[in-house]
């Protein structure tokens, strides 16, 4: 898995890392329940290159369902080995693929890697609803770009950047880079935002104290405290930081002080969660008491405080979220719990609870991945994967999308559902 920031918290890289695709992972080959209907296979998503040994690596960052274009995007990776490049680094041939909705057949495929430039060695993608794909890749000579990918495979531009970055998809369509800088021998760390419109042009850019922990909605969270060093000397992000919270113009809102005792990392849960109307979520675990949640208005008052279990995995719907713990999931709005369901089945290795494009809640257990209405909890649609990894799926526009061992993704059409 490739690492796009430098200063990554150890919670969200699990996350990322049980979600991605393995293309080198054992094939999807347990029954289905009913629900699914097999669409098509495509050819291999291989790309085709002397640098690629055909037992090398392969890892699918993302797929995503564009149904205003019927595509199917595929970002992914293929490791090249060092003895076949120039440089030492571990890199990638990293591609943006798009495969026909109806058939499965390649329409077009975009390398970000050009044979007489660096080598990519790290990447990250986000898409909107049009099918423009913003892809986010660091080179081996140190420098970091960002790119605008139209549905038909063409540049509509790209963009430098000012080291590693992450990158997000705002509320009112625009694309944030957060560009963290070295920590100064105070521990205090700058991070540049740089916002692009969807033209390209940067619409603002701004240096702020301290790193971004998430961007989502029309909120912008960064954790203002200086790092810690340890006794080997490595910085680390301070367990109860400041946090200041920013609009979408870079003006901030309100800040808050993580109680001494607290932490915001750690739990493989999302950490703060952004509800449509501007809400903030903060999940902090207390010692001694368990884990807690916090509702923030947009003035930074706390609405209200929700005890939860350690071990309960939360996710945003919206207008509301999820608690999942001890096999059962509660759905709440701001105010009240909405509805309740209990699953009769074990958790699985890295069970998680997930958003899908189409705004569907993904829950994966030991033997059956559920997708579920966020609005009510039934069930859509469940099935069954066996003793094989039910991580090796993703969900959209009413199908279910799995990666096999031989480089090939299968459609499964989902049908119509509550």
């Amino acid at each position: 898995m490739k690492k796009t920031t430098q200063y990554s918290k150890w919670a969200a890289v699990l996350l990322t890392s049980a979600l991605s695709l393995t293309l080198t992972a054992q094939a999807f080959g347990a029954p289905l329940q009913a629900g699914l209907k097999p669409s098509w296979t495509s050819a291999s998503l291989f790309t085709s290159s002397v640098l690629v040994p055909k037992d090398a690596e392969s890892v699918i960052y993302d797929v995503k369902a564009v149904p205003a274009k019927k595509q199917v995007y595929v970002h992914m990776g293929q490791n090249v080995p060092n003895t076949t490049s120039k440089t030492k680094q571990l890199w990638y041939v990293d591609t943006l693929k798009a495969l026909d909705a109806d058939t499965g057949k390649q329409n077009w495929e975009y390398v970000f890697h050009d044979s007489k430039g660096p080598y990519t060695t790290a990447g990250s993608s986000v898409f909107n609803s049009n099918g423009t794909a913003y892809v986010y890749q660091a080179f081996s000579d140190k420098t970091y770009r960002l790119y605008s990918v139209n549905s038909s495979g063409k540049l509509n531009w790209v963009q430098s950047l000012t080291g590693p970055s992450s990158i997000s998809l705002l509320k009112d369509g625009s694309i944030l880079a957060a560009s963290p800088g070295a920590p100064d021998s105070k521990g205090i760390v700058k991070t540049t935002l740089t916002q692009f419109d969807g033209s390209g042009k940067v619409s603002k850019r701004q240096q702020l104290p301290g790193t971004l922990l998430t961007a989502q909605e029309d909120r912008i969270i960064l954790s203002t405290s200086p790092l810690v060093k340890n006794s080997a000397g490595i910085w680390l992000d301070k367990l109860n930081p400041r946090l200041e919270v920013y609009d979408l113009s870079f003006k901030s809102l309100y800040s808050y002080q993580v109680p001494a005792g607290s932490s915001i990392y750690g739990d493989g849960s999302p950490g703060q969660m952004v509800l449509k109307d501007g809400t903030v979520v903060l999940r902090t675990n207390v010692n001694g008491t368990g884990n807690k949640l916090q509702a923030f208005n947009s003035q930074g008052s706390v609405l209200w405080e929700r005890s939860i279990p350690g071990s309960a995995l939360t996710q945003s719907t919206g207008n509301g979220y999820v608690v999942f713990a001890n096999g059962t999931m509660t759905l709440y709005d701001l105010e009240k719990n909405t509805a309740t369901r209990t699953f009769e089945e074990e958790e699985s290795k890295y069970t998680v609870i997930a958003q899908t494009g189409d705004g569907k809640l993904s829950l994966n257990l030991k033997d059956n991945t559920y997708l579920l209405n966020p609005t009510s909890l039934d069930v859509i649609l469940s099935f069954n994967s066996g003793s094989h990894n039910p991580l090796m799926t993703t969900y959209g526009d009413n199908a279910v999308y799995v990666s096999s061992a031989d480089g090939k993704l299968t459609k499964l059409a989902v049908k119509a559902g509550k």
